[in-house]
Order: structure tokens, then sequence, then C-alpha cells
């Protein structure tokens, strides 16, 4: 005879027995573990599914959930002839639950780790556009006076024309030409590199 009399616990049970033996994979596993439970919630007093929802559980990959329903089982069969061998699986599984739980772990300092670089990254980033900016306001402040004593002061110009010939007309814009200043050739890039 069944030990337990609640149809709904019966129907959920051999869901759950039905599930188990087609289960291919960790999620058809949880499946089968859902439907032990519903058979415990109808007829909480069944040793047996709470074995199986273990048994379920852990194929699931759900170590903690499965300890906690082996745990169950010695509470619901205390006097059971496998409870050596359900101890072991208890212990097997707080194995199993460490070692994830340290994989987590290291995972998760990984990624802190990660996290930490790429933000390390971006400020050492920000900072040298900051003083990229800062660099180019100051290169700009030195080259504003220069710019301001070439467009007062009269330097004598090379114009060159197309027949060869040339006129040395006095000039007071600063241009890519060629600039006589005290007799020595100059250009104005010349002259804006001895100011930055």
């Amino acid at each position: 005879m069944h030990p337990s009399s609640v149809p709904e616990a019966i129907e959920s049970e051999g869901a759950a027995e039905f599930a188990f033996k087609n289960a291919k994979s960790s999620a058809d596993y949880a499946d089968a573990a859902q439907q032990y439970e519903k058979a415990l919630l109808a007829a909480s007093r069944v040793a047996a599914d709470y074995f199986n929802l273990g048994v379920a559980r852990d194929k699931a990959n759900l170590p903690k959930q499965a300890i906690e329903s082996f745990g169950l089982y010695r509470v619901a069969a205390p006097e059971t002839e496998d409870a050596t061998e359900v101890l072991k699986r208890i212990g097997v599984l707080k194995h199993v639950l460490e070692q994830q739980e340290t994989a987590a772990s290291v995972e998760r300092a990984r990624t802190d780790a990660e996290l930490e670089a790429s933000r390390a990254r971006e400020q050492a980033a920000q900072l040298a556009r900051e003083r990229a900016q800062e660099q180019r306001k100051e290169q700009l402040g030195k080259i504003d006076p220069l710019i301001r004593s070439l467009s007062s002061a009269t330097y004598y110009v090379e114009l060159h024309y197309k027949d060869g010939g040339f006129c040395t007309p006095r000039y007071t814009v600063a241009e890519d030409i060629v600039l006589y200043e005290g007799g020595n050739e100059r250009r104005d890039d010349d002259l804006l590199n001895e100011f930055l």
C-alpha cells in the first residue's frame, strides 16, 4: 500500500517519477523536484518523497536544497537502513557547495578586479584628456601675445610672382610666407615655435 492516501500526492509522485526517468538536463531534474515538492505539500509525511526530492535537486545542481531535502528525509525516517549512505551524500553535497561558493567568490573577485582596472583606465584617460586641454590652453596663451606682436609689427615680405619677378612691400599681417626681420629669413611657424 502507498504511504499516502492523498490522491494529489500520488498524482504528483507519478509526474515526478516520469519527469525524473526522462530527464536529460538540470532543468528536467528541477522539474522533477517541483513535482516532488507538490507531492510533499499534499502529504508531508512521506519520507521517500524527501529522499527522491533530494536526489532530483542534487541532479539539478542544487546542492544546498538537496542537503535540506536529505536532512528532512532523516527526520521523517530516523530509523532508516540507509542513514549512513544519506549522511555520506550530505557530506558530498556540502563539499560540492563549498567548491561552488569558492568558485563564485573567485569569479566575483576577478570581476571586481576587472571593473576596478577598467575604472582606473578611464580615470587615467580622463586625466590625460584634462592635461592635454591644459597644455593646449597654455600653448594658446603663449601664442596670443605672439599674434599681437606680429600684427602690430612691420615686416618685409618677399612675394614671388609667376613670371619670376618679386617685390618687397611692407606687410603687417602674419601669414605663411617668408618674413624678413633684421636681415634674417624666417617663417612665421619658426617664430611660433619659439613661443611654444
